[in-house]
């Protein structure tokens, strides 16, 4: 597995509101498709954090209030 899948909170807030969406959407993905491929104990949890992936990506999409 690579070493290089540290999440960093600074460069994420520097990426624009499109880039930290599409992120999102794409962690969201991968989420999923971990959540297909697990053991029984861990689909939902993966399940669970894919739907908060997307969450985020649409309430960054919503214009500020």
């Amino acid at each position: 597995m690579p070493k290089d899948l540290d999440f960093n909170a600074d460069e994420f807030l520097k990426l624009s509101t499109v880039e930290r969406v599409g992120l999102c959407r794409t962690l969201a993905d991968r989420a999923r498709a971990l959540s297909d491929m697990a053991h029984a104990n861990h689909r939902d949890a993966y399940a669970e954090i894919a739907r908060q992936w997307t969450r985020l990506a649409e309430e960054m999409e919503q214009p500020e209030r």
